[in-house]
């Protein structure tokens, strides 16, 4: 009934939306998962799969910036 991809790419641009709203879009204003609202499960996605894309970029331990 539903298209998975479509759920994948709904909850990417929340992701997505979320660094833009909290200004975390270079490395100096890096956040960690938590104090942008993001659900626990997004560190272990970037582990596993999330870091390889260049989007969302890990600039120290826990704290991301969207490129």
């Amino acid at each position: 009934m539903f298209n998975r991809g479509q759920g994948q790419a709904n909850r990417a641009r929340r992701v997505i939306e979320a660094f833009r709203q909290h200004g975390a879009t270079s490395p100096e204003n890096a956040m960690t998962s938590e104090e942008l609202g993001l659900p626990g499960r997004f560190d272990k996605f970037m582990d596993r799969r999330g870091g390889s894309s260049g989007i969302i970029v890990e600039v120290s331990e826990g704290r991301y910036y969207l490129d």
